[in-house]
């Protein structure tokens, strides 16, 4: 009878610590799994056509310019997909910025951004349509530098050599929509990007890479459009902001898996401790 007392007891104990790993598992990797928030997301499906919900509009001399929503679709939308945010500007003078914010986020934690983009008309004559992405910190400092042009496609200006650094696409095709992720660490002061037409596999229609940001910065909390030349009119869609996992985090959640597997071997081959009659 003490012999099964004390196996009883063993069992006990081991049946708790077993719980209490699968349990330290599912926790670990449920953190990984809420690990991406969404800061912003806009697919202009529920905006009234000619307004902009939850975008600022800053416009200085510029009567030739709108900013507004737009009948329209992208390759890349989801749910009704019909309405796309344009900017038009053809006689336009001085700039305009159209910027939405979001709650602010410091070194530690990676951001990312993502939108689609269509260039519907080019400009005419030897005008350039010349646009600015630009990600900007607390404090107002410019981080990134984005620039979209319709002559020379799209380019990054990166501070450690202080020049525009071509993406690899040189030039963009009307009408063709291109799918636009830029991912901000702001510990080291750079962002991953890629740039992908999202209707052509044409050569010279996708790139990658990584650049320094244009200003230092240790926040990060708004994403501004800026016309920095006139003509032509452009059509944007699915914009989203969120923060990403740090790479170890996915390491957490393999770690948390491999802690249930375990846990549940482990109840496999322990079997209820029979008692002697």
């Amino acid at each position: 009878m003490k012999n099964d007392t004390i196996e009883i007891f063993q069992y006990a104990r081991w049946f708790v610590l077993n719980r209490l790993i699968v349990l330290a598992g599912v926790a670990l990797c449920a953190g990984a799994a809420h690990g991406q928030t969404v800061l912003f997301s806009d697919d202009f499906e529920a905006n009234t056509l000619g307004t902009l919900n939850g975008w600022s509009v800053i416009s200085t001399q510029s009567p030739g310019t709108t900013i507004q929503s737009v009948g329209g679709s992208s390759t890349n939308g989801t749910g009704a997909n019909q309405t796309v945010m344009q900017i038009s500007d053809f006689n336009g003078s001085g700039y305009w910025i159209a910027y939405f914010k979001f709650a602010s986020q410091s070194a530690g934690t990676l951001v990312q951004l993502t939108y689609d983009v269509q260039f519907v008309q080019p400009p005419s004559g030897l005008q350039s349509t010349a646009l600015r992405g630009t990600m900007k910190a607390s404090s107002g400092a410019e981080l990134t530098y984005t620039y979209l042009n319709s002559n020379s496609g799209f380019s990054h200006y990166n501070t450690a050599t202080s020049s525009f650094v071509p993406t690899g696409i040189s030039s963009v095709i009307t009408g063709d929509w291109y799918h636009v992720t830029e991912t901000y660490d702001l510990s080291d002061q750079t962002y991953d990007w890629n740039i992908t037409d999202l209707n052509s596999s044409a050569v010279g229609q996708s790139a990658s890479g990584t650049s320094n940001f244009y200003q230092s910065g240790t926040t990060i909390n708004l994403f501004a459009l800026i016309r920095v030349s006139n003509g032509g009119i452009t059509n944007y869609d699915n914009f989203v902001v969120t923060t990403v996992p740090e790479p170890g985090v996915a390491g957490y959640c393999l770690m948390g898996l491999a802690f249930v597997f375990a846990g549940i071997r482990s109840r496999r081959v322990r079997a209820v401790p029979k008692m002697n009659g």
